[in-house]
């Protein structure tokens, strides 16, 4: 398949990724774990089993078939990202919308991508496919920290006092330390994600030896991953609804099209990730390393884009629009950069 294809589907992935959280601004009446646990059954649950079953009807015979390791990578990953998402909201609540970002998906784009070339292909790392890849990883993180900072900037000018904006119902408190701490985990579960991907990629083989066509394949682990994922994410979800008599949002006039809203929300995240998947695998084995922090970096530039078009960066200073340029520009060298990556391998 063309090169240049392969590049096209991480970008439409990055993009509808970066894009699923619009409706959130046309939902009122539901508070943050009204949203959030609407949107983890749809992204966790059933869209991902949906679709697994619709095209490869075998998918409990491949994991029966699958070695106890893949099944464990798939278990024990699964757990550890769905306990970053609340560690993710944990640090929302602490440190604010754009410190938490910077060390979410900063953390996740970095180590996502280092981490396959470092622990599973660390041949490659003093070749000229390795150097650009690790320039480009670096592009790409002080990109997202600048885009962010310029994000914090904005609200810090706009609501006159920093890292106390509301997230859907969270409002920044006091534990600035800990909501640290627990960001830069958020990250580095993000990172977990993708490396699940990549340690499990022998799985696919297998799916193929079942019969299985190569979409199916290539996005095998998933259901299993998201269906783990689900657990923990779910629980806190429903913790929060019950603690705060939150459950009766669900049944307030008006709000059943939000139900529709949740549904077209988790397929763009889940549906991202199978393009995503997909082009990983047509790249090959290291499709995860230089696959992963373009996908990131399309999040973030669609999502700061929508930002834009919502006025959410209107009357900002000549200070914050240089430091959001520079982290774009920063980006798009990024993605230069990985292209070139993939053109040297």
């Amino acid at each position: 398949m063309n090169m240049a294809l392969v590049l096209a589907l991480f970008v439409f992935a990055g993009i509808i990724n970066g894009s699923f959280a619009l409706f959130i601004k046309y939902i009122r009446g539901w508070v943050y774990e009204n949203i959030w646990f609407q949107w983890s059954l749809w992204t966790f649950l059933i869209l991902p089993w949906l679709f697994i079953l619709l095209i490869t009807p075998q998918v409990f015979a491949i994991y029966a078939a699958a070695p106890a390791r893949f099944i464990s990578i798939m278990i024990i990953g699964g757990i550890v990202f769905g306990i970053g998402m609340i560690c993710f909201a944990y640090a929302l609540h602490s440190v604010g919308l754009g410190l938490a970002f910077v060390l979410n998906i900063g953390i996740g784009t970095v180590l996502g991508s280092l981490f396959p070339l470092i622990f599973q292909y660390p041949e490659e790392i003093d070749t000229s496919f390795g150097m650009v890849t690790i320039i480009g990883t670096l592009f790409a993180i002080i990109g997202i920290i600048l885009c962010t900072k310029a994000g914090h900037l904005r609200d810090r000018a706009q609501k006159g006092i920093a890292g106390e904006e509301p997230v859907h119902g969270i409002h920044a408190k006091k534990g600035y330390f800990a909501g640290i701490i627990l960001g830069a985990v958020a990250g580095l579960t993000s990172a977990v994600q993708n490396f699940s991907f990549s340690e499990t990629e022998g799985l696919q083989a297998i799916a193929l030896e079942h019969g299985a066509i190569e979409l199916g394949a290539a996005n095998i682990m998933w259901p299993g991953f998201s269906l783990v994922s689900l657990i923990p994410y779910a629980a806190y979800m429903l913790y929060l609804l019950k603690k705060n008599r939150t459950f009766r949002n669900y049944t307030l006039p008006g709000t059943r099209i939000y139900f529709l809203f949740g549904m077209i929300m988790g397929l763009c995240a889940f549906g991202s990730m199978v393009i995503y998947s997909k082009a990983a695998e047509i790249i090959g084995e290291l499709g995860p390393v230089v696959g992963w922090p373009l996908y990131m970096i399309f999040i973030i530039l669609t999502a700061n884009f929508w930002g834009y078009i919502h006025g959410e960066w209107k009357g900002v200073s000549k200070r914050v629009a240089f430091v959001m340029l520079s982290g774009i520009a920063l980006l798009v060298a990024a993605v230069v950069n990985l292209a070139m990556g993939c053109y040297l391998r």
